[in-house]
């Protein structure tokens, strides 16, 4: 996704969320190199942006239902 189309999300989200309660969510497929609140004074600042460039920005509840609901696919439970 193109960083203005993400930094556009997360305006919208913003709109109906509190940003503190905002995470993003890598997307499946895209290699993880770390959590980006871990990058955050640990990478360059174009390193960052790439790694935010494989998340969606979801609320925590949607970070949590997608994160299991991925785990169980891949482990074969549904």
């Amino acid at each position: 996704m193109h960083r203005s189309a993400n930094l556009s999300l997360v305006l919208i989200a913003a709109a109906h969320f509190l940003i503190y309660v905002m995470d993003f969510d890598h997307r499946v497929g895209e290699e993880k190199k770390a959590h980006v609140s871990r990058l955050v004074g640990m990478m360059n600042l174009q390193n960052l942006l790439d790694e935010i460039e494989k998340c969606d920005v979801v609320c925590a509840n949607c970070h949590r239902i997608r994160t299991y609901e991925r785990n169980q696919r891949f482990s074969g439970m549904v």
